[in-house]
């Protein structure tokens, strides 16, 4: 798989789009949160800073922050969580798709935001939304537990999938499909205590949840290599239609440009942008889900290397690494690692 040049062709197919405000800092607790640029050092997010598609918003365990979306609702950042927000085309048109990759964020839309319903990402599922209020929880091995307000929410993982009205929750395991939905009204969900249970759990069975998030590395893999081909085929003939605009002149360039050449650039946009959706979605799983529970298994069994539980947690890793670096980074570009 050849490596595909993201940055240049971004600027080519999105022209000043790619620049557009998705969202703004409305509250932050200075200096515990910074934000996170593609190809950038991270800085520190202060009152009025501007987000757009591919930043990435990171508290501290100090600090929590608000973001008020450019279409409409906010968004309430918690404490040690990691926020990133995206635009992709589908059919043509733009798609709000949030991510959470660790912590808590709490979403209140007011109506649907933008031209689309919105969308958030977790480590284990994906969650469409119809003008709902609802909180992500995100613990430290990825498993997530979502519970709904208002509205409704349909979670999707696994190959299944789990709608949620106000009062609702659902948690869904690496790997597995969403349980069943459970009364959120009945008590508060301490997610302090979930986040303590899931790390007990991790440290018990650390193999089984490391291949839950490979099979989860493996279907964004599997969209990539299905996009590619579609990808380069219209970048062919986008190519071609540049090509042939350039010789053409008056009535017949201006004819040719609209219902040739438009048609055509926006379908490789759409193309291009959900192919980087799903890299940027491994990316955000290697680096903040697998890498800490690498990092945190090794702490843990730093005496005991050759302990069997944790001889099976590295093997499984390393097939998560495989998956990894051998069908996702390729098409990453440099500054996004």
């Amino acid at each position: 798989m050849k490596r595909i040049i993201l940055i240049l062709l971004a600027l080519a197919l999105c022209g000043g789009a790619a620049f557009a405000q998705d969202a703004e800092i409305v509250y932050v607790d200075y200096p515990e949160v910074e934000i996170k640029r593609p190809g950038r050092v991270a800085i520190l997010a202060d009152f009025g800073d501007e987000l757009h598609a591919g930043d990435s918003v990171i508290t501290t365990r100090f600090g929590e922050a608000e973001l008020e979306l450019a279409d409409g609702g906010t968004v309430s950042i918690a404490r040690d969580t990691i926020y990133q927000i995206q635009v992709i085309q589908s059919g043509g048109e733009p798609q709000t798709v949030m991510s959470v990759a660790l912590g808590s964020v709490r979403f209140k839309f007011s109506t649907i935001v933008g031209r689309r319903e919105p969308v958030v990402g977790v480590p284990t599922a994906v969650a469409g939304v119809r003008g709902t209020e609802f909180t992500a929880y995100v613990a430290a091995d990825g498993a997530t537990v979502f519970v709904v307000e208002e509205g409704k929410v349909d979670v999707s993982a696994g190959g299944g999938v789990v709608q949620l009205v106000g009062g609702q929750g659902v948690e869904v395991v690496p790997g597995e499909r969403p349980g069943e939905p459970f009364d959120a009204l009945k008590r508060a969900f301490d997610f302090s205590a979930y986040n303590d249970e899931r790390m007990g759990e991790l440290l018990r069975n650390p193999e089984r949840a490391v291949i839950g998030h490979t099979r989860r590395l493996a279907e964004f893999a599997d969209q990539i290599e299905i996009l590619i081909p579609l990808y380069e085929e219209y970048k062919a003939l986008l190519d071609a239609a540049n090509t042939k605009l350039e010789t053409l002149e008056g009535d017949a360039r201006q004819t040719f440009f609209e219902n040739e050449l438009v048609p055509i650039r926006a379908q490789t946009a759409d193309y291009f942008n959900t192919m980087r959706f799903y890299a940027l979605s491994g990316l955000s799983l290697r680096r903040y889900v697998l890498g800490r529970m690498y990092l945190l298994l090794s702490l843990e069994y730093f005496d005991i290397p050759a302990d069997t539980t944790y001889q099976g947690f590295l093997t499984a890793y390393d097939e998560a690494l495989v998956i990894y670096e051998s069908r996702i980074v390729p098409v990453l570009d440099p500054s996004d690692l």
